[in-house]
């Protein structure tokens, strides 16, 4: 089973969301843009991978399944979209996802995780 995390970038000049509503407004009208490659994208999943292996790659492939903290693969940053969804494996959930979380938001990303009902913006707001 898998545990969904969507991330984008504040958009230049658009103000930010004061509420899950707003944010969820926003992360739909960027899912439908095509932006071009996002470098923050490509150095989380440089850092994510750098703990955790890609379950495509070799390492994973010599590690238990239940260690495994991607529920899907190539974690490789590639998108031309303006949001970047990521799988946790729900085995690894506890360590993976405050993972995530830290590496986002040191490269200014903002993160959905509609499971716990919150949204962690950039500039330091939590909604729930």
């Amino acid at each position: 089973m898998s545990y969904v995390l969507h991330i984008w970038e504040q958009p230049a000049g658009q103000p930010w969301p004061s509420s899950i509503e707003e944010a969820n407004s926003a992360l739909t009208s960027l899912s439908r843009k095509t932006t071009g490659q996002n470098p923050k994208f490509l150095a989380l999943a440089t850092r994510l991978t750098a703990r955790y292996p890609c379950i495509c790659s070799p390492e994973a492939e010599e590690m238990p399944e239940s260690e495994w903290a991607w529920s899907d693969g190539p974690l490789d940053g590639k998108t031309e979209h303006a949001k970047y969804s990521i799988g946790l494996n729900t085995d690894m959930l506890k360590k993976a996802r405050q993972f995530v979380f830290d590496q986002a938001l040191q490269l200014e990303l903002n993160i959905m995780d509609e499971q716990a009902g919150q949204v962690l913006l950039a500039n330091g707001r939590l909604l729930f």
